[in-house]
């Protein structure tokens, strides 16, 4: 099994026991790829570390249900602050037509 895979599949298990540390790994291996998908979807420096956080808390969250089968620590990382930004972006606009 490639290291990599293997090592995240261990991280997903960690998270799922709620290992403290596990988030920190997970953080230190994903965030900064993280942010910067962030970074380019809402093009917005603040916003985007603001999100980033949000994507982390989210993902401490939900770890125990994760599925063993589910899908890699990046995978699922960059789904959930893909989701979070979308949602940022569509209320932007919502604020942004309701002032105009």
């Amino acid at each position: 099994m490639d290291e990599m895979v293997q090592s995240d599949t261990l991280l997903l298990q960690q998270l799922r026991a709620r290992h403290p540390l596990a988030l920190e790994a997970l953080y230190d291996r994903y965030a900064q790829t993280t942010y910067n998908l962030i970074w380019r979807m809402v093009d917005d420096p603040d916003l985007a570390s603001e999100l980033l956080v949000e994507t982390f808390w989210q993902a401490w969250n939900d770890a125990p249900w994760l599925s063993e089968h589910g899908p890699s620590c990046g995978s699922w990382i960059y789904q959930l602050a893909r989701q979070k930004s979308l949602q940022m972006i569509q209320e932007k606009s919502f604020f942004t037509e309701q002032v105009n």
